[in-house]
């Protein structure tokens, strides 16, 4: 295990100064759907206007692409705006990958995640679920996610999904709306009966997907919800000195957090190795290494394994590892650095 380890990492040196494939995405998101029904002030993807989807039947062909070129233990996310959108396409495509992969499941808003739906997604074969809540306090959660009503559903639908097993990840963005807030939320969730769920901190980021509408849904942008450095370090603080709090975020990928919000720049400090690691499929089968990268071919069109290779690959991984953004901080794309690797900080 550790030889293969070993191995994988050193092709990921390899792949990352070169730009050449030679290792398998570890995490795919599968973006089957921009159709949303929230109105968050800070997204542009319910935005979007008729963005093309695949069929069902060419979504089977994107299935079999994946299990043909990627390792079983690759991590399969079902996203959209709102997969349970297309529920029948949900089911379906999660029961096709279960076939082969170990670990499949849906990131939602959690409005559609009743009783049925939940053991519906369970006879599928789902494997862990992402919910986003952004505080107890059911005002601040509908604010920032621009429906009433939002966080109810949201409650809902992490009981429901405690309640059949379901292992489930609370996405908390940390805004200035609900970061004094954010701790009653791990509190709370920090009970006995949460066990199966975890919370995980997401540092703010520019919005994913098409540029803003103008007139009277304009977005809302990161300055305007960018916490005091007060409240970021009182937040920080506390989750140092609360270690039995439940956050599953690694105390380096916190402290990348925290300095990230007392300076945006220290993100660059910090490879990115989306272009090794990630892979994304959006609606219409057009597939990216990263959310804000250029598409680099067509699952439902060509072959997965030519495409990870093709020349459009390699220039993107290229343009990844000189990318001047900040999203480098934020979950998959988080990467230690050498000293907190071999334990120095």
């Amino acid at each position: 295990m550790i030889k293969n380890k070993f191995k994988k990492r050193i092709l990921q040196e390899i792949s990352y100064a070169t730009g050449k494939y030679f290792v398998i995405p570890e995490i795919v998101n599968l973006t089957i759907t921009y159709q949303c029904n929230f109105r968050c002030n800070s997204c542009t993807v319910w935005r979007m206007d008729k963005y093309p989807e695949l069929a069902g039947e060419n979504w089977r062909k994107v299935v079999l692409q994946l299990k043909k070129t990627l390792s079983k233990n690759t991590s399969i996310e079902l996203s959209g705006g709102e997969p349970l959108l297309r529920k029948d396409l949900t089911y379906s495509t999660i029961k096709q990958l279960r076939t082969f992969f170990a670990n499949v499941g849906i990131n939602s808003n959690g409005s559609l995640l009743d009783e049925e739906t939940v053991i519906a997604l369970k006879k599928s074969g789902i494997t862990f679920s992402k919910i986003s809540l952004y505080s107890i306090t059911d005002s601040i959660h509908d604010a920032l996610r621009g429906i009433t009503g939002a966080a109810e559903h949201a409650k809902s639908a992490i009981e429901l999904l405690r309640q059949h097993d379901i292992k489930t990840d609370i996405g908390v963005l940390i805004t200035s709306k609900n970061i004094s807030s954010i701790p009653t939320l791990l509190e709370y969730y920090n009970q006995p009966q949460y066990a199966a769920v975890n919370i995980v901190l997401q540092p703010l980021d520019e919005p994913i997907g098409l540029p803003p509408i103008s007139g009277k849904n304009k977005i809302e942008t990161i300055e305007n919800l960018w916490p005091d450095e007060k409240s970021v370090n009182e937040l920080f603080s506390l989750l140092n000195k609360n270690r039995q709090l439940k956050v599953k975020n690694s105390e380096a990928s916190l402290r990348a957090i925290q300095q990230y919000y007392l300076d945006q720049k220290s993100a660059l400090k910090r490879r990115c190795l989306a272009g090794q690691r990630s892979l994304v499929v959006y609606p219409d089968g057009n597939i990216s290494l990263c959310f804000k990268g250029a598409t680099i071919g067509n699952i439902a069109k060509e072959s997965l394994k030519d495409i990870l290779s093709s020349k459009a690959s390699i220039q993107q991984r290229l343009n990844i590892k000189k990318c001047n953004k900040h999203c480098r901080v934020i979950g998959c794309n988080f990467s230690k650095t050498i000293p907190e690797i071999i334990g120095l900080h």
